[in-house]
């Protein structure tokens, strides 16, 4: 990718709230990025460079507390300020100079976002730099815990960039705005993941046997979860295939990414558009239902993408044809999902809706 793509990718991670780890050579300019991007989405960073940290600094220092005589964990005074803010950026540079126990002591503060005794709130985003270990001063591998917590992304030399800034001024970069409502992807995007892990079941877990392959992106179920939530906030934002494949391959590998990859391309799906134009256009294959449900799933994210009155209602007849024609188990969740999201003024009454009569009964 380009620089001006890896900085929408980061933006993207970080208004979606999913932790992302850069990985890069010194002196090449990710802090500054980090910093800048920021500034751009009007949000409070604090820089906390892992390296001079101890555990403690992330665990909390012991105090007693005389009122519930108890022993406290007190947070650090940048935790207590991101708190305060509401909203902000957690940036742990040098990651990969950071001793393992201060990595053990990171384990809660990236996944649970617990320091101390202190809980962050979910807004606050969190955000990691490293070197590769060859590369960094007394470097470390990451630990295979902490390194299945984040999305991974190379920092590119990228030249062309760096010679027009110096020049001719630096471009700046158009940061994409993340929907309120992307979380509304998730389900359709769910429902397409585990349709390949039911294909392909053995790419849902796959520890790694190399060490440093241990400290990179590798697939697990925790892993599966964030890159569900990448695709659904790139779908969102409607973010180019490019960007979104490799944010994929960041939290699960690039051997999962690919597998993945190529099994949406033998599906061949239908244009979903053409589908909500003419839902008498849907053609299901009986003998492959991961491809009826990733078809149908389709159609509802791209009425989840630009709702309307009219493209809900043609969604749902959509739905409705494919539940006509036997796939009504398949497509009872899509139709959940648009009776769920159904906007205020539509038409509750379409015909074709009484094909779902059963489970609308049974959920009354």
């Amino acid at each position: 990718m380009t620089l001006e793509q890896v900085l929408i990718a980061i933006a993207i991670c970080i208004q979606a709230r999913i932790p992302i780890l850069i990985w890069g050579s010194p002196g090449v300019g990710k802090t500054s990025a980090i910093t800048s991007i920021a500034k751009s989405l009007n949000l409070l960073i604090e820089v906390v460079i892992a390296s001079i940290k101890e555990p403690s600094d992330f665990s909390g220092l012991p105090f007693i507390d005389p009122i519930n005589k108890s022993t406290s964990f007190a947070p650090p005074d940048w935790a207590k300020r991101l708190c305060h803010a509401g909203q902000g950026i957690l940036f742990l540079d040098e990651l990969t100079t950071a001793a393992p126990a201060v990595q053990k002591a990171l384990l809660r503060v990236v996944l649970e976002k617990v320091v101390g005794g202190l809980r962050l709130p979910d807004s606050i985003a969190i955000v990691a730099a490293a070197n590769p270990p060859e590369e960094a001063s007394d470097g470390y591998d990451l630990t295979p815990p902490l390194a299945n917590r984040w999305v991974h992304i190379s920092w590119p030399n990228d030249v062309e960039y760096w010679c027009h800034g110096m020049k001719q001024g630096w471009r700046t970069v158009s940061i994409p705005t993340l929907p309120t409502n992307w979380q509304s992807q998730i389900a359709p995007v769910t429902s397409l993941i585990t349709g390949f892990i039911k294909r392909m079941p053995e790419m849902l877990y796959q520890f790694p046997k190399d060490a440093t392959e241990m400290g990179r992106a590798w697939p697990s179920n925790r892993s599966w979860d964030m890159a569900i939530k990448v695709m659904a906030a790139c779908q969102s934002a409607q973010i180019s295939d490019e960007i979104m494949y490799c944010l994929v391959a960041g939290c699960v590998g690039e051997a999962a990414a690919i597998a993945l990859s190529s099994y949406l391309r033998e599906m061949n799906l239908p244009d979903p558009e053409i589908l909500l134009s003419n839902p008498d256009s849907l053609v299901l294959n009986p003998n492959r239902h991961d491809i009826i449900q990733a078809t149908l799933m389709s159609v509802v994210s791209a009425v989840l993408r630009d709702m309307s009155i009219e493209r809900y209602g043609q969604g749902i007849r959509v739905l409705s044809k494919a539940a006509k024609e036997g796939a009504v188990d398949i497509a009872w969740p899509g139709f959940s999902v648009l009776q769920k999201h159904k906007p205020a003024d539509a038409n509750t009454a379409i015909p074709e809706i009484a094909v779902f009569k059963d489970f609308l009964e049974l959920v009354a």
